[in-house]
């Protein structure tokens, strides 16, 4: 016997339509934490003394300084590797 199925393509428009819901969802609740925690960090500085502001902004420079010497480590791996490998 030969059985055709003609009601299937509605129900998977319906799963299309409630997954995209879902992913709407999913990224409003994402940018909303990321709200709040943008919120939470400029409450934090605004509650810093001046000189701890200075600290804060010079210990963020010396990082930045610090942590842009340096590739990260799968670069450093990869002419390690080319280099004793060639």
């Amino acid at each position: 016997m030969f059985v055709m199925f003609l009601g299937s393509c509605g129900s998977q428009y319906e799963m299309i339509q409630a997954q995209q819901e879902r992913d709407e969802e999913k990224q409003e609740r994402y940018e909303e934490g990321e709200q709040i925690l943008e919120n939470a960090r400029q409450e934090h500085y605004e509650r810093q003394t001046p000189e701890a502001r200075e600290r804060m902004k010079e210990t963020e420079r010396r990082s930045k300084k610090w942590n842009s010497r340096y590739a990260p480590f799968y670069v450093r791996w990869y002419w390690t590797v080319v280099f004793w490998f060639r």
